[in-house]
């Protein structure tokens, strides 16, 4: 996942149907081909748009947007304008239409600026995680992202049975709470609180996997991807912001699993 460079995407004629003449900007772009883009209308709103596949289904992000709308307000989650698909020269698109919330992204240069200032978002995101979890209630959630669900879909893109069996055979002892299910650092968003070196957590995005599963489920791409956005920021800041001592064999466990589908 990266941030695109000025020039280097093109809006799709879709975007610019949506934006009716005002200014677009691409923000994000995924492994899977996919770019978000913000339109500059007012109130300004994003529009997730890449090639259909098995990873990225808006409708169901825009169900779980909309029941977390309604089961946590406290919450705060991109409110759901419209989705669908449409058909292009390179094949079929699927797009997903969502206000915008407050904030940037955790990985923002602008929370880098000083090591001091790093460690710091790295706390918030821990506890910004550790929040989610604590806030919404297994019983009610109608999705699951257990083990077996992540195993059928490996299945799907292709990993051989053997490899899913070595780890549908040591499935660690659950503790549950509905998950992110992409809890990378990018996808929580952040804003400075106008004391120095202090940010807080302002909204999450990117919620097309929740569901109940493990919370290392979470813990796992969470503390993966900080070694991607915050080289030589230690995670124990990420953990004393969740409030946990990290159970390492279930972290490794889920950090493979994670990484299974590469």
């Amino acid at each position: 996942m990266s941030i695109p460079a000025p020039g280097q995407v093109s809006a799709p004629a879709l975007v610019t149907q949506l934006a009716a003449g005002v200014a677009v900007a691409p923000v994000w772009r995924n492994e899977l081909g996919g770019v978000t883009w913000r339109i500059a209308t007012d109130p300004p709103s994003y529009l997730k748009y890449g090639p259909a596949h098995l990873e990225f289904e808006p409708k169901e992000e825009a169900e779980r947007l909309s029941w977390l709308a309604f089961a946590t307000p406290s919450l705060t989650v991109p409110r759901v304008l419209a989705q669908g698909t449409v058909t292009t020269s390179a094949g079929d698109h699927r797009w997903l239409h969502t206000a915008a919330i407050p904030g940037d992204t955790a990985i923002h240069p602008r929370f880098q600026s000083t090591t001091a200032l790093a460690q710091v978002t790295v706390t918030e995101l821990g506890r910004a995680l550790r929040c989610w979890h604590d806030q919404l209630e297994v019983a009610s959630c109608p999705w699951t992202w257990s083990v077996a669900d992540r195993l059928e879909l490996l299945a799907e893109l292709g990993v051989p049975q053997p490899q899913r069996q070595l780890f549908a055979d040591r499935v660690p002892p659950l503790d549950l709470v509905v998950c992110h299910g992409d809890a990378c650092n990018p996808n929580f968003l952040m804003e400075p609180t106008g004391e120095a070196d202090h940010v807080t957590w302002t909204g999450t995005v990117d919620l097309g996997a929740l569901g109940v599963a493990d919370r290392y489920a979470d813990l796992a791409p969470a503390i993966l991807s900080l070694g991607w956005n915050f080289p030589g920021i230690d995670p124990a800041h990420f953990w004393r912001g969740y409030g946990l001592q990290p159970d390492l064999a279930k972290l490794r466990y889920y950090t493979e699993l994670w990484q299974a589908g590469d």
